[in-house]
């Protein structure tokens, strides 16, 4: 009994030494930091492995190892988000997630390739927010590696919160590699729906002085067909 008093004396007096510790002495932060990461680390192994037994007898090893790999890249990837989250340079916080999925194919003489891919990006700056969503998908052929054509049709819809409206827009990019000749083919159009913030009026564009209902730019626009 005595013993076991000590041996709780002893494993107690480590609290007590960190809080003097603590209070006494002036660490750097990234010293504290990594003190308590390993203090977090070490109950939560303790946690896992205490449940792993128990686990294991229910599901199996291929259950335990899927769970613990997927606990370990969500602890991951919130820890970067977090980070990142704090290490803002005052021009706002933005994210994006991508995912899709290629195939490709090769006759010897010939090879080609389809990719498609989707994603979502968002972008909080002040008081604006900037919402997007796009696809992507692109295909490639290549003959004797002499003549290559690649085609990507891109799509993506954005919406701001500072100007209220959403936009889309589509490109389809062909680009044309022939031994010695290469040559890109582009086009793009985009689409504004209307949001809760209204067109300028031609007024508003040539800069109208309400008291006179005169404006320098009209006036040089009239004066260049003189």
């Amino acid at each position: 009994m005595l013993e076991a008093g000590l041996w709780g004396v002893v494993a107690g007096s480590s609290l007590l030494l960190g809080a003097v510790a603590g209070f006494y002495l002036r660490l750097p932060k990234h010293v504290i930091a990594a003190i308590t990461g390993f203090g977090a680390g070490v109950l939560i192994s303790a946690v896992a492995f205490e449940l792993t037994e128990e686990a294991y007898a229910v599901g199996g090893a291929d259950a335990v190892a899927a769970g613990l790999a997927a606990g370990a890249i969500v602890f991951f990837a919130g820890d970067r988000w977090i980070e990142s989250m704090d290490k803002g340079d005052g021009e706002g916080t933005s994210k994006a997630i991508e995912f899709g999925a290629a195939i490709s194919v090769d006759f010897g003489v010939a090879s080609g390739s389809v990719s498609a891919m989707a994603g979502l990006y968002f972008k909080i700056e002040s008081d604006n927010l900037t919402l997007a969503g796009y696809f992507r998908l692109r295909g490639e052929v290549e003959a004797l590696g002499i003549v290559s054509v690649t085609i990507e049709l891109y799509l993506e819809m954005k919406y701001e919160t500072a100007s209220g409206k959403c936009v889309g827009t589509a490109t389809i990019k062909i680009d044309i590699d022939v031994t010695l000749f290469s040559t890109t083919i582009s086009i793009t159009c985009s689409k504004k729906f209307a949001g809760s913030g209204p067109d300028p009026t031609l007024a508003e564009m040539f800069d109208v002085n309400p008291a006179t209902a005169t404006s320098t730019d009209w006036d040089l626009y009239c004066g260049a067909f003189a």
